[in-house]
């Protein structure tokens, strides 16, 4: 390789390196160099090369580190941030891992994962808990109806003014419709593309964490050097032995189709055009407040800033 090339090979590294930064940094959570390296936006490299710019970034003044994370200029206070979300964080944990347990024993449940802010342990102390469930196909209606039942039994519900730390049961996909790429936003996803990166597996029947990301290979183009994390043993809850429940029926299915169907009409008509909302036999998402185009903004404006 010529000199002028490994030169700017360096620079891509450190925009990508800026890049990865600036996009944790619209959510206050600075990173270590190994999670820097994980995560990084678009560009393959070893833990050393990223650990290497990242020391050259920081005496350039582009970058600062505290207690071994680091951070754009003038945010040395997102380490307390980091910190203090952790803690929080464990808390969620510990709840989901209870529902988890007994939606286990549901035999359609195939895959039950904490997502969004909680899954990386930057959870705010008021939010809730958002899970995400893949479901055996033909299963969708039924089992959301069970998972439903279950969790409100628990007391860990999501609903009305009860939201602190209960679990928001708002995004369900059957295993055969497991490719996320469907609901990513044009030209780019971050926010999608880093929501399936930290996902949190806290329960999964065999092989169906595996076929999940193989359905979703298509995020490698996006972050080259990511791997699926396997959570330990306090974090996750193992396959039962027996089931609680037989799977149901297709009589179940249509049954439990129609009475949440009827009850979705009325928020349909009220909301006709929702980005996050999505209806189907295969799929059940309710994220009717979709900040995903107002993220990839901020996080384009801090790139810009940085010049990258």
């Amino acid at each position: 390789m010529a000199i002028g090339d490994d030169q700017q090979g360096e620079k891509n590294l450190a925009a990508a390196v800026l890049r990865t930064l600036a996009y944790f940094d619209v959510f206050d959570f600075p990173l270590t160099a190994l999670e820097a390296q994980r995560w990084l936006w678009r560009q393959r490299a070893s833990v050393g090369d990223v650990a290497s710019v990242l020391k050259e970034l920081e005496r350039a003044g582009r970058v600062q580190r505290a207690h071994g994370y680091f951070h754009l200029p003038g945010r040395p206070a997102v380490v307390a941030v980091r910190w203090r979300r952790y803690l929080d964080a464990e808390l969620k944990f510990r709840r989901a891992q209870r529902a988890a347990r007994w939606l286990r024993f549901l035999p359609a449940v195939r895959l039950l994962a904490v997502c969004n802010n909680a899954a990386y342990g930057n959870a705010k102390a008021p939010s809730d808990i958002d899970l995400f469930i893949v479901t055996a196909p033909g299963r969708l209606w039924s089992t959301r109806l069970a998972v439903t039942a279950i969790v409100q039994l628990l007391g860990l519900r999501r609903h009305g003014r009860h939201v602190a730390n209960r679990c928001c049961l708002s995004f369900y996909v059957t295993a055969n419709a497991g490719d996320l790429s469907r609901f990513s936003l044009a030209p780019n996803d971050p926010y999608l593309v880093y929501w399936l990166a930290t996902l949190a597996l806290v329960y999964a029947r065999p092989d169906e964490a595996a076929s999940f990301w193989r359905a979703n290979v298509w995020m490698n183009e996006w972050l080259p050097n990511w791997q699926p994390r396997l959570l330990s043993v306090r974090r996750s809850v193992p396959v039962p032995k027996r089931w609680l429940l037989p799977e149901g029926s297709r009589g179940l299915e249509q049954m439990a189709r129609r009475l949440q169907r009827a009850k979705m009409a009325a928020r349909e008509r009220q909301h006709p055009s929702r980005l996050g909302v999505a209806i189907s036999d295969d799929v059940l998402k309710f994220h009717e407040e979709d900040r995903r185009s107002a993220y990839r903004q901020q996080w384009e404006e801090r790139c810009q800033a940085q010049g990258v």
